[in-house]
């Protein structure tokens, strides 16, 4: 007759409960979703009209997030690339049309995958202009975006879908 240890059986099952429920299982992400702004950008509905975003960060560097924390690239064949708005009250376009605004990100679960924005511009409306500048990523997952202008720094975490 086979004997079964109890507490060998204790310890079996919570070690098969634990694998299973993590196969398959996508890591958490706690993506960033701000619920109101902080930042008092003067013209801050003139670019996102649907309020889809919402400006994060603070008066020497703000960037404009999705609500959701969900990035709303443009699919694998685009590498999943975006456009990045930015604001800064030390930032004029007539001084500065090309900032020096440099964006890096990192995927959260794996290391290795980073990402950078290659160059930064502007775009500007009827009372408005803010820096801009694409980002792309080289898998979906959870990645956190750190943005640098001047001695201002912005860190966000975003969730990119494979869609």
């Amino acid at each position: 007759m086979l004997r079964v240890n109890p507490i060998h059986l204790a310890v079996f099952s919570a070690l098969l409960s634990i694998f299973s429920s993590s196969v398959g299982a996508e890591p958490a992400c706690k993506t960033t979703n701000p619920t109101t702004s902080q930042v008092p950008v003067p013209w801050q509905n003139k670019l996102d009209p649907g309020a889809r975003s919402i400006w994060f960060g603070s008066e020497s560097l703000a960037v404009l997030v999705p609500r959701d924390g969900v990035w709303g690239g443009s699919g694998r064949e685009n590498d999943y690339g975006n456009k990045l708005w930015f604001w800064s009250e030390d930032w004029s376009l007539q001084e500065e049309p090309q900032p020096a605004l440099k964006v890096y990100a990192r995927e959260l679960n794996d290391e290795k995958l980073r990402s950078e924005s290659a160059s930064t511009t502007h775009g500007y409306g009827p009372g408005w202009e803010a820096m801009l500048t694409g980002l792309g990523f080289p898998a979906p997952g959870c990645w956190e975006i750190s943005s640098f202008y001047r001695a201002s720094k912005v860190t966000f975490v975003v969730k990119v879908l494979d869609r």
